[in-house]
């Protein structure tokens, strides 16, 4: 299946597929059922609620900036916020982690100690 023919073939699959959503959502943002706006704010928050392997997506993100399909202050505050998460959260996470750590082994140094006075 890694033959160079067959993955040339899904390639063109993927990008026939790509193209033929994009042109659904460029009929759904052109048209008065759902209007840019609704379609815009749905697929920021599709985007943005993704699992992380569409979520950065960098073609398909591309794709949608390009066409004008999501709400970029919106989608920047999210990628802002995934940031400041990252920045901020994570290493305070690694802190109380650690800190867990050295109570738990305080706790097994004390009943370590309690065991070998009982043993005595």
């Amino acid at each position: 299946c890694h033959r160079p023919e067959v993955m040339e073939k899904e390639a063109d699959k993927a990008k026939i597929l790509c193209e033929a959503q994009l042109l659904i959502l460029k009929f759904l943002a052109k048209s008065n059922v759902f209007g840019k706006g609704v379609l815009q704010k749905h697929a920021t928050k599709a985007v943005t609620e993704a699992k992380e392997e569409i979520k950065y997506n960098e073609h398909a993100i591309d794709l949608l900036i390009k066409h004008n399909l999501i709400l970029m202050k919106e989608f920047c505050t999210h990628l802002a916020l995934i940031l400041r998460e990252r920045i901020v959260i994570m290493p305070y996470s690694l802190l109380i982690k650690n800190q867990k750590s050295s109570q738990e082994e305080e706790e097994d140094r004390k009943e370590r100690k309690e065991r070998k006075e009982s043993q005595e």
